[in-house]
């Protein structure tokens, strides 16, 4: 349940934050489906309020002009852990899966000799293409 409640309160940041990050007159950018591959949508020239279309047909028929803007996403996460002098050292990951850019921490905590490893933060960012 709390793994749940975290990913639904992540996810509603980004996207209360994504259209004001991403330019997109209103429109929300495409939902993540983790698969790594560029995801895209319609959107009106102007002001999308119905949060884009799948096809360039659907949006000219709601709207004037249309723009097709595509996005891709990725997990970047930031850990930390200690080495044998006591000093704390900074780690970072990336990856498409989030799993995977959690597992990267630790694999680079382990490689490194590091003691009390742990993650300190993950957000989900997109870019636009």
């Amino acid at each position: 349940m709390r793994t749940t409640l975290i990913q639904i309160m992540v996810t509603a940041g980004f996207i209360l934050a994504g259209a004001q990050s991403f330019g997109l007159g209103g429109g929300l950018p495409p939902s993540n489906n983790y698969t790594g591959q560029p995801q895209c949508l319609w959107y009106d020239h102007g002001w999308d309020e119905d949060g884009g279309d799948q096809t360039k047909e659907q949006c000219l028929s709601n709207h004037g002009q249309c723009v097709q803007k595509c996005f891709i996403y990725k997990t970047v996460c930031e850990g930390s852990g200690i080495n044998s002098s006591g000093t704390k050292v900074s780690l970072s990951s990336q990856s498409v899966e989030s799993w995977e850019a959690r597992a990267k921490i630790y694999e680079q905590c382990n490689a490194r000799g590091l003691s009390s490893c742990m993650i300190t933060n993950c957000s989900e960012e997109s870019q636009q293409l």
